[in-house]
């Protein structure tokens, strides 16, 4: 089979997302280059396969237009290893390296390295959880802060924490002007220097999969349960990197509930993000 048949066959499936569910084209052009290995290719490949399905052209027209970002995505990809299991402590030394390479690509590569597809990524997520009541938020692997800025005027405290001392040095920096952010470093293992009771959403956007690597889920249900007050809510947007929905489903569901979590739907549909969302109360 010829290689760019090949090629065209993971590009393809990558973009299918897009042209079936209308997922957004950042999100699929960041799985598309992964699947290529670099821009060039990934236009190229998006090139022939519009000659069959025309509603690529502008797939491919945008690909064109972010190419600096896509390579940037496989730089940075290749640079680190999601998928081998680690303690806590590598975790936040594999994102003090990812953050020193790009700040927005170590926190979502499917934003390309874009401040502005960063920022529309982000205003889904909180726009989904609107309207809040004035609340105090805990956003677990808090990454650069990304959630502070749209939180801060809609909350009365935000909290970030991250195992990354680089990246809660980023957050820092720019976010610097709100009064009502705090950033702070944590082991990953543990909530200790968050009060019980006091903290009313916890947010943890894609940090469950790097509990599972670190085998310290239960542990971090436990924490988040602790400090949540009675009725607050429990947003958790992806659950493993394994690829089976279903088997996630089932795992987040069995263990929240164990941890006195109850499951409320339906989960918001968002167009910018492709792994399980998960809505809990404390109970």
């Amino acid at each position: 089979m010829p290689a760019s048949t090949e090629l065209d066959q993971r590009v393809g499936q990558a973009a299918s997302p897009w042209l079936r569910a209308g997922q957004s084209a950042a999100l699929t052009l960041a799985h598309a280059a992964l699947a290529a290995g670099d821009a060039a290719s990934t236009v190229a490949s998006l090139r022939r396969l519009a000659r069959s399905e025309p509603r690529l052209h502008a797939l491919a027209d945008f690909a064109a237009t972010r190419q600096t970002g896509l390579d940037r995505v496989v730089t940075l990809l290749a640079s680190i290893d999601h998928d081998a299991p680690r303690d806590p402590d590598s975790v936040g030394a594999m994102f003090d390296r990812a953050v020193a390479l790009d700040e927005v690509a170590s926190v979502a590569l499917y934003a390309l390295g874009d401040e502005s597809l960063l920022a529309a990524a982000t205003d889904e997520i909180v726009a989904a959880l609107t309207p809040l009541p004035t609340t105090r938020v805990l956003d677990i692997g808090c990454g650069i802060g990304r959630f502070a800025a749209p939180l801060s005027p809609l909350v009365q405290s935000y909290l970030g924490l991250d195992v990354s001392a680089g990246m809660v040095a980023a957050a820092q920096r720019r976010n610097r002007s709100f009064g009502n952010v705090t950033f702070a470093r944590c082991d990953g293992r543990s909530l200790h220097d968050v009060a019980t009771a006091s903290i009313d959403l916890v947010l943890a956007v894609d940090v469950a999969p790097y509990w599972q690597q670190a085998s310290v889920v239960d542990a971090m249900l436990a924490e988040t349960r602790r400090v949540l007050t009675p009725g607050g809510t429990f947003v958790v947007l992806g659950w493993s990197y394994s690829g089976g929905e279903e088997s996630d489903r089932r795992d987040a569901f069995a263990r929240a509930g164990r941890h006195r979590f109850l499951p409320v739907g339906p989960a918001p549909t968002l167009h910018h993000w492709d792994a399980p969302v998960f809505l809990f109360h404390a109970i």
